[in-house]
């Protein structure tokens, strides 16, 4: 038994790495196609395919044809698609292996509420024409799954909704826990207040407003992490240093301990664009952190006034006073925290795990 898992970025393997380990614990072979040459964490075998974000890249002619390829010479019984591009492209080459089952999870349709009209000409459409070759569409928000009963799947294909990718919350409080040298390691003071994000840095995470947010804050003793990377870095340094703030705002980069930095935190605050359900705030609420986030699609269903703020995503002024809010009150920051601990535990992996479990039992032969 084969299964392929295709995205067109490898940092996706993070939400894929627990559903590959359990289908080899079922003596599946996993196969991973991505366009990033960074090592594979759990996968059996890598191919590189040479996806490109922008849809209408001619380069994309090429990643087509290599996934024809792949899926000839391997005679895959199931193919897992992941992102716009790889889903898209993974789903268009599907035609050449007519018999191999087809599974596509979107983690947040580009065509969401208040999107450009592009947006909703290119990717709706894109969308509704691959449907037809989808034998399981999985969707984790509640937009994105009404979105998608409009279009037509193929011949016996299903939808199915999930509570997300899901979060291991029992090993995001043990890892919360263990944050003794950190704050030191980092240059971070004991009593100093501490602001995360965890994000690309990309303008889809709008980390302007963030950063304007937290410079009109101008809390005494504050640090802000931003934990990612991406093409907007050095001009996001720039503008800390024309906000003045370039000396409280830390750039780490990608890192791997994510758990242990919001173990140190006092705040997520998460501005994003357009999400589908993200991950990194259910992280940051199993770690206990009342959360500040933008009125977007995905947030709205993880945060509402038991847990934190919701607030128009270009509000800088709304964001920056309730930042200044919870730096004033601790005790409303660990009530909020506590209710995004217990609110975290509905996303758990185990839950998602014995969903996706049952679902890839109705296409394949093995037991969940």
């Amino acid at each position: 038994m084969k299964v392929l898992f295709v995205s067109h970025v490898a940092n996706f393997q993070k939400f894929n790495n627990p559903y590959i380990r359990w289908l080899q614990q079922r003596g599946v072979q996993v196969y991973y196609a991505s366009s990033d040459d960074e090592p594979m964490e759990a996968a059996d075998h890598f191919q590189k395919v040479d996806f490109h974000r922008a849809p209408f890249d001619p380069r994309n002619i090429k990643a087509f044809f290599q996934l024809v390829r792949l899926f000839k010479a391997e005679q895959f019984d199931l193919i897992h698609c992941h992102t716009p591009i790889g889903g898209f492209l993974t789903r268009l080459a599907s035609v050449f292996v007519p018999k191999t089952k087809i599974m596509y999870t979107v983690h947040g349709f580009h065509f969401y509420k208040g999107a450009p009209l592009k947006n909703i000409l290119i990717y709706k459409t894109a969308e509704r024409l691959m449907a037809h070759r989808t034998d399981a569409l999985i969707t984790i928000n509640r937009e994105d799954y009404e979105a998608a009963q409009d279009f037509r799947l193929k011949r016996g294909g299903r939808l199915y909704y999930l509570n997300g990718v899901g979060v291991d919350t029992a090993a995001v409080r043990s890892a919360c826990a263990d944050t003794a040298m950190l704050r030191s390691e980092l240059g971070i003071k004991e009593n100093e207040f501490v602001v995360l994000t965890v994000a690309e840095l990309i303008p889809r995470k709008n980390y302007d407003t963030a950063l304007e947010a937290f410079a009109k804050a101008d809390i005494p003793g504050s640090r802000y992490l931003i934990c990612g990377r991406g093409g907007e870095e050095e001009r996001l340094k720039e503008k800390c240093k024309a906000l003045g703030i370039d000396k409280k705002v830390i750039f780490l980069g990608y890192r791997r301990d994510i758990y242990r930095i919001i173990g140190i935190s006092d705040v997520f605050l998460f501005t994003s664009h357009q999400e589908g359900l993200p991950i990194a705030v259910i992280e940051a609420m199993a770690g206990g952190l009342p959360c500040i986030v933008s009125d977007i699609r995905g947030n709205d269903q993880l945060v509402n006034e038991k847990n934190g703020f919701i607030l128009h995503k270009n509000d800088a002024d709304g964001f920056s006073r309730r930042l200044k809010e919870l730096y004033a009150s601790p005790e409303k920051r660990r009530a909020m925290g506590e209710w995004s601990e217990k609110m975290a535990e509905e996303y758990d992996l185990s839950y998602a795990l014995e969903d996706m479990g049952r679902i890839y039992s109705e296409y394949i032969d093995i037991k969940p």
